[in-house]
């Protein structure tokens, strides 16, 4: 690395670091001043927590050695071509409805900034949540404001995950009927297993959410690729060649806590240039290298279909025995069958270097050209109360000094 290299690194640390701090500081001085109010700690929170996704998106940016490129292309039969668009600046600006969730493929371990930034596009990036090892929440400093964010922590043991997944879920699913904690309603019963929440709906109190997962569960790699083969053996499935084997459990699970107030899920494919079908992405963007080297892609790629509730047979909550494993069937049935297609598509780009080669259907895809960046203003607004703060503290302090 060159001298400038290592100055550009350092001072992206440095802007990294104190941009966490300014968020948690923010988050500190927020949820003092709710007084208890919720909608406004909701509020509050929410604007930190896109806070942070710009100054994720800023670093990688700052980080890269040249714009990150970014192709977007749309499926226009579930998703109109006006809902992903460029405003008059060339930035990217897209529509998404209240309640969605997010499933992808698993590359690297930066997928995660690239799907919440395309929240950010649609003034939603304080509304994501995300499924994270319980490990996460120990980190200083980062810890404190995950949790705050209410991310959902799991700890890969099914039977505890179901119990936490499930009360967050359920709480997310209440606050965006506007019969949740925000609104100052609390669960009608707790018990070990489950909150239940007061039904029907307050439309005046509603709050949207984004949940992104990754049904594989954890990125491609030459180890996971080796434990996809035996799962595969094991639950009698053909394996994938570009992609791991989805798991269904969890995200079924969350679809049914859901199903109320989900309006669509959105089925992405990411891809990378510089990528080759023998190439496991997360040993070339490593997380260390994208964040403090600038080893990024040249181009990230989209592929974006949705999907209403009603088109997937997610099955019901409460379920006999048989009733769960002829539900469970369909919904495997049907997230294999996605994940075959994402195959494909996977196979198409590798080869091809572009997600589409059919000409035959032109009018059906709709393809958008853009680069990796937020706004400005944005960014500065990440520092701004630990700036009032000092401005405040200074003007006291003269105060004090004029009276002394």
């Amino acid at each position: 690395m060159t001298a400038l290299g290592v100055v550009k690194t350092v001072l992206n640390l440095v802007v990294f670091l104190l941009g966490c701090l300014s968020i948690v500081t923010s988050q500190t001085v927020g949820i003092i001043l709710s007084c208890g109010n919720r909608e406004f700690r909701q509020a509050w929170l929410a604007q930190t927590k896109e806070h942070f996704i710009v100054l994720l998106t800023s670093v990688v940016n700052f980080a890269s050695k040249s714009p990150i490129k970014v192709r977007i292309v749309t499926d226009s039969k579930s998703i109109p071509p006006s809902r992903i668009r460029l405003d008059s600046k060339g930035r990217l600006e897209s529509s998404m409805p209240g309640g969605t969730v997010f499933i992808a493929n698993h590359q690297i371990y930066t997928d995660w900034v690239f799907l919440w930034w395309l929240t950010y596009t649609a003034r939603l990036g304080g509304f994501v949540y995300i499924v994270l090892k319980a490990s996460l929440k120990k980190l200083p400093i980062l810890g404190y404001g995950m949790k705050n964010y209410d991310f959902i922590f799991l700890s890969r043991k099914w039977e505890t995950d179901k119990v936490v997944m499930g009360n967050q879920l359920a709480s997310i699913d209440a606050n965006a009927r506007g019969k949740g904690t925000v609104a100052g309603k609390e669960p009608m019963k707790t018990t070990t297993s489950k909150d239940v929440w007061p039904a029907g709906e307050d439309k005046s109190r509603t709050w949207p959410y984004s949940l992104h997962i990754f049904p594989e569960g954890t990125n491609l790699s030459a180890n996971t690729r080796r434990k996809t083969l035996a799962y595969a053996g094991k639950v009698g499935r053909a394996p994938f060649k570009h992609l791991l084997l989805p798991r269904t459990t969890g995200l079924r699970y969350s679809l049914l806590k859901l199903r109320d107030t989900v309006d669509e899920v959105y089925d992405i494919t990411l891809a990378y240039s510089g990528l080759k079908a023998s190439d496991y992405g997360q040993d070339i963007y490593k997380i260390e290298k994208v964040f403090l080297q600038g080893k990024n892609p040249e181009r990230v790629d989209f592929f974006i279909r949705s999907f209403k509730i009603d088109e997937i047979p997610i099955g019901k909550e409460e379920e006999t025995e048989d009733e769960y494993n002829i539900a469970q069937k369909k919904f495997e049935d049907w997230l294999f069958n996605v994940w075959s297609e994402k195959d494909e598509l996977m196979d198409n780009y590798y080869k091809t270097g572009s997600f589409i080669t059919n000409a035959e259907e032109p009018d059906r895809y709709s393809t958008v050209d853009t680069v990796l960046r937020v706004s400005k203003l944005d960014f500065l607004k990440i520092f701004l109360v630990p700036m009032c703060l000092v401005l405040l503290g200074r003007i006291i302090y003269q105060l004090y000094c004029l009276f002394q």
